[in-house]
């Protein structure tokens, strides 16, 4: 019975190893999908247990300096010609303190504000303290139907070192502003890394995507050692 518990313990260790790897793998990328009727079907991306998928980037990696990132990208397919791909921003700022997710300080403690300026050269800032109003426009779908597009996003140089996300909704229009054609089948979330290692930026980004599955893991390992307490402690 220990060999099996210990065999036990030792496959959750090697398959929460494995999740993490696999995890630091599915994040990275451009926001993917296609038009299926009237709906924008996300691809990609780390699914959350919850629904939908999250996107990551991290600022510094774009030649804007250390406060910008043209990560994730946008590439969407199914759309006709000059048709426009846009979004809103749904909700604050979130921020995460090294052991939870919360809304964004506007204070000391995190100040985040992140911009967005997207490819009509307007700028959108999304903080804690408010919801972003207004259409970020994307691009427009080229001749084979597709929006493959990079926008930028800034953090401003006071935020905290910490990983920042807002939640997004896309939608497909006729024109700029024009007629909705299209909108997702599910929500997309926006993940930046503020300064953070590759490490505790993922361990933020899973700790929003599966906040039960590695717990239970480990749940399940201490409930086997406890049985084998229980059925030595029976049979002395």
């Amino acid at each position: 019975m220990l060999k099996q518990i210990v065999t036990a313990s030792l496959l959750v260790i090697a398959s929460s190893a494995y999740a993490q790897h696999d995890h630091e793998e599915e994040g990275h990328g451009d926001i993917e999908g296609g038009i299926v009727g009237s709906q924008i079907i996300i691809a990609g991306g780390e699914a959350v247990a919850a629904g939908g998928h999250i996107y990551e980037g991290d600022f510094g990696d774009a030649e804007g300096g250390p406060y910008e990132t043209d990560a994730p990208g946008f590439d969407i397919d199914g759309f006709n010609l000059g048709e426009i791909l846009a979004f809103n921003v749904v909700g604050p700022l979130q921020y995460w303190d090294g052991s939870s997710w919360g809304t964004a300080s506007t204070g000391l403690a995190d100040s985040g504000t992140v911009s967005i300026f997207d490819a009509q050269l307007n700028t959108f800032d999304v903080s804690g303290a408010s919801v972003l109003e207004g259409l970020v426009a994307v691009g427009d779908a080229d001749v084979d139907g597709e929006v493959h597009q990079h926008i930028e996003f800034s953090i401003n140089a006071a935020a905290a070192t910490g990983s920042y996300f807002f939640e997004i909704a896309l939608f497909g229009y006729d024109s700029l502003f024009g007629t909705e054609l299209y909108d997702a089948n599910e929500p997309v979330y926006i993940t930046l890394n503020n300064g953070l290692s590759e490490v505790a930026f993922e361990s933020s980004v899973d700790a929003f995507a599966n906040p039960v599955p590695v717990p239970a893991a480990w749940l399940f390992m201490a409930s086997a050692l406890g049985s084998l307490f229980l059925g030595r402690r029976s049979k002395s």
